[in-house]
């Protein structure tokens, strides 16, 4: 569909390695993950906890490799520990088709509303599945600090974290996180961050180099 098109265009593919050794490293795979790019071509938000698992990445769109660049603070990597949401810089330059994705307002998500998620389920590329939105501002889940989930019964797996849930109009409405399971595979829930949050964590992530959040203090 016209969705799906749109959609893949702004979704890669992650591998997370461990680098060992000084001058001739060693890298051991230990993870596929998805990313979407956002804001602009420069940008690839992810789940904070795929890149965690390893410390050097891989992005590839459509088998294009895309280099990682540094942020201007010299980090490689900026993350949102409270909304497992993190950050990678990638060369704009690069000969791809990659693109940032629409974010729509999930304020405006229906239950009931169909939705298509894209991403690398057990490193399988750009796999596309559907469902519904089945609830809306879930929390204590047990996945993150900061909790308010689309839960959907959208098929995802390891592998999917990081890649975008999308409307039938192909705009961005969360960031595929989780799964509810007691196998290690999908059942039937799945849990998306909406995109009005990784709009926003995005943003402090880019300008401050860190999410920047208010507190209430009583003497």
């Amino acid at each position: 569909s016209g969705a799906a098109k749109k959609a893949k265009s702004s979704v890669v593919m992650i591998t997370v390695y461990n680098r060992t050794g000084g001058e001739s490293p060693v890298y051991e795979k230990v993870a596929y993950g998805s990313g979407t790019c956002v804001l602009d071509r420069c940008y690839i938000v992810t789940n904070y906890h795929v890149l965690k698992k390893g410390n050097h990445y891989q992005i590839l769109h459509e088998g294009i490799s895309c280099p990682i660049k540094k942020f201007p603070g010299g980090q490689g990597v900026l993350f949102d520990v409270k909304t497992d949401i993190a950050l990678l810089k990638i060369d704009p330059s690069m000969d791809t088709d990659l693109l940032p994705a629409t974010l729509a307002d999930s304020e405006k998500l229906k239950e009931g509303e169909w939705v298509l998620a894209i991403g690398n389920p057990f490193g399988l590329n750009q796999s596309i599945t559907s469902g519904i939105i089945s609830s809306k501002g879930r929390d204590n889940i047990g996945f993150s600090d900061i909790e308010d989930f689309i839960q959907s019964d959208v098929p995802i797996n390891p592998g999917n974290s990081g890649g975008p849930l999308v409307n039938l109009k192909g705009d961005m409405v969360g960031l595929n996180t989780a799964i509810r399971t007691d196998s290690g595979g999908y059942q039937g829930i799945s849990f998306s961050i909406p995109s009005n949050i990784v709009k926003r964590v995005c943003s402090d992530l880019v300008e401050f180099g860190r999410v920047r959040r208010g507190w209430l203090g009583f003497i």
